[in-house]
């Protein structure tokens, strides 16, 4: 393996984290979101479905958010049952993304720059 495809494979490694982290920070963002109808929740889903940066997450199965009814009569959005919508978020299971996220991307730095430094080095002996 070059020193070129390892660079390339840790540069390709660090975007694919980055997506991963983007995903899961939009999935917590969306966890408070109120929705006034099923119908309307559903429609939001389906526009966020629709955009590249959703359909490009490949770590993670999208097509699994889905919509809950929460009983909230005190809430100024709910409905004449006194049901809010929400996207239904497992927090638990997004923090673990976030962090093993983290962690991989983190690894394929210390990849790429441990292939650099022995670049430099090989350049150095070379040049003596």
């Amino acid at each position: 393996m070059s020193n070129l495809q390892v660079s390339q494979i840790a540069g390709q490694g660090m975007a694919l984290e980055r997506e991963r982290l983007e995903m899961a920070t939009l999935k917590l963002s969306l966890m408070n979101v109120v929705f006034t109808s099923n119908a309307e929740a559903l429609s939001f889903l389906s526009q966020l479905k629709d955009t590249n940066n959703f359909a490009r997450d490949t770590h993670t199965d999208n097509s699994n958010l889905s919509v809950k009814q929460v009983k909230d009569t005190g809430n100024p959005l709910a409905d004449s049952g006194g049901y809010i919508y929400k996207v239904d978020v497992d927090p638990t299971h997004e923090m673990a993304t976030l962090i093993s996220a983290t962690r991989a991307y983190e690894a394929n730095v210390r990849a790429y720059n441990a292939n650099s430094q022995m670049n430099r080095a090989a350049l150095e002996i070379g040049s003596r």
